[in-house]
Formats: structure tokens, sequence, C-alpha cells
């Protein structure tokens, strides 16, 4: 789920080993270069988008992830398009492949 996403990213960027519910990024050594790889790593590896203020504001895991959690994943849209458009192609006819590329 969400919230062990976020642990496991907050124990990588910190070189902790395990990151509980009631820590506190901020005091497990975190600062701002660091808080701004978390946010990044949030999109990218859980698919959520948070804004680098909600982490300042939330610093302990069980709230910062209940704050996430009502977002719904975001989908790149050029993945997204590109989804659409093998579906697209996969549905064709090899007569209509064949008309497409002639």
């Amino acid at each position: 789920d969400l919230e062990q996403q976020i642990a496991a990213i907050w124990a990588d960027v910190l070189k902790v080993e395990r990151v509980g519910l009631g820590d506190n990024f901020f005091e497990l050594g975190g600062h701002s270069l660091l808080a701004t790889s978390v946010i990044v790593r949030i999109r990218e590896q859980a698919g959520v988008v948070a804004e680098l203020k909600e982490l300042f504001e939330f610093p302990v895991l069980a709230d910062f992830s209940r704050q996430l959690e009502t977002r719904a994943p975001v989908v790149d849209s050029t993945q997204d398009q590109l989804a659409r458009s093998l579906a697209l192609l996969d549905s064709l006819s090899m007569e209509e492949l064949d008309e497409l590329i002639s």
C-alpha cells in the first residue's frame, strides 16, 4: 500500500534501515533537498503527486501518508496515449494496417 511505499522511499533517501508510522522525516535527518527527492520518487514509484510543502506540514509518516492516500494515482499522459494507440493498432485487420502504412 501507499504507506509502505512511502516508508521504503523515506528509508532509502534517509539511509536508515526502517521507518515507523510515528517517525518524523526531519528528526530522521531529512532536510529540504532530501524532501525534494522524496516528492519526486513518490510520483515516480507510487504514481501520486505530492507537494513539497505537504511534507513540511505533515512530517510524520502516518500523517503524510494519510494526506496522500485520498488522491488517485497519476497516469503519465504520454504512457496513456501510447497505450491507447497500441490498443487501436491491435484492433486493426492486416488489410487496414497495410492501408495505413502505404
